[in-house]
């Protein structure tokens, strides 16, 4: 199949299952990482804390966010803040809720 850009004709490629699954790979950030439960525990904390505010941290701690779509080392200090995180509310306004404990 040819394409014309720019003026230009140029030979287009089919994508095959292999070119498929790497800009698969590349186009979802999947870098084979999971939330952890630390992080998991400190949205639902936060959640307890204060209804709604779970979402602000979505993007970095949340099922896909930024900390599990990089590398271990990223992993692991995201997982690190969510445990402190969760001591600091467990200790304030979080103490005595279930998700905080």
């Amino acid at each position: 199949m040819r394409v014309v850009l720019d003026g230009r004709m140029r030979l287009r490629r089919p994508l095959t299952p292999v070119r498929w699954l790497v800009l698969a790979a590349f186009s979802c950030g999947c870098s084979g990482l999971v939330q952890s439960d630390a992080c998991r525990s400190y949205l639902a904390c936060t959640e307890a804390v204060t209804p709604g505010s779970a979402a602000g941290y979505e993007s970095s701690y949340g099922e896909r966010g930024a900390c599990w779509s990089t590398d271990v080392k990223s992993a692991d200090q995201c997982t690190l803040a969510c445990l402190q995180g969760r001591q600091l509310l467990a200790a304030g306004a979080g103490q005595g809720k279930v998700e905080c404990e």
